[in-house]
């Protein structure tokens, strides 16, 4: 994912520089580093057959508070939820061929 982010900065577009600036400061020594590198991670793999997840410490925002109120921690946590949620489908659709199960537990925060 960071392959991305400096892709991104090398964009002619200055707003798609500056998204890229402003990942890449969120990420470094960050607990976002947990789920960006450039690839040097293990990381979250497709290929296995079980997968356990486990985030602690997240601070979801409340549902109506205006994303421009989000804190920090609150953008980070939405940025790594939203992570797992494409892996999740990404998992679940892989193969229409294999069954395959998804156990969330506390799911709302997908909401």
């Amino acid at each position: 994912m960071l392959d991305v982010i400096e892709e991104l900065a090398q964009n002619e577009d200055d707003d798609v520089k500056h998204l890229a600036k402003f990942l890449s400061g969120k990420v470094t020594r960050s607990s976002l580093s947990l789920v960006f590198s450039h690839g040097e991670s293990e990381g979250l793999k497709l290929k296995n057959r079980i997968t356990i997840l486990e985030t602690a410490g997240l601070t979801l925002p409340q549902h109506d508070k205006l994303t421009h109120d989000y804190t920090e921690f609150e953008v980070a946590s939405m940025i790594v939820m939203t992570v797992l949620g494409v892996f999740s489908r990404t998992f679940a659709t892989r193969d229409y061929d294999e069954k395959t199960v998804e156990i969330f537990d506390e799911a709302w925060t997908f909401t």
